[in-house]
């Protein structure tokens, strides 16, 4: 089995600076250290390197594409390894900017 293959790394500024990407590389943007090691933890985990590789074609030149990405459902994982109070907490949490900067948001 190819699980081996389907990693998932987090990485931060380098130096107080930014990292910028290239075109060959998928990211998920986090608001914070701790956002980005719950991702993390959720995708590599057994079960859902199982479940990614699963879906992987690995005889395509691109394997692993956008789609096949778009295609992993973050929140069903982290409800299957009873992690969905901390996906709560970071997708619509107190933390979520976005949510913060919503009138009359609590």
């Amino acid at each position: 089995m190819y699980t081996a293959l389907v990693n998932f790394h987090r990485v931060g500024p380098e130096g107080g600076r930014p990292v910028v990407f290239d075109d060959t590389i998928y990211f998920l943007p986090c608001w914070c250290e701790k956002e980005a090691r719950f991702l993390q933890e959720v995708l590599m985990a057994r079960e859902s390197r199982e479940l990614f590789a699963s879906m992987v074609s690995w005889d395509e030149k691109r394997p692993i594409t956008v789609d096949l990405l778009k295609r992993l459902n973050i929140s069903r994982l982290a409800d299957y390894l009873g992690r969905s109070d901390e996906y709560e907490y970071y997708s619509v949490g107190e933390t979520n900017p976005v949510r913060i900067a919503q009138p009359g948001a609590a």
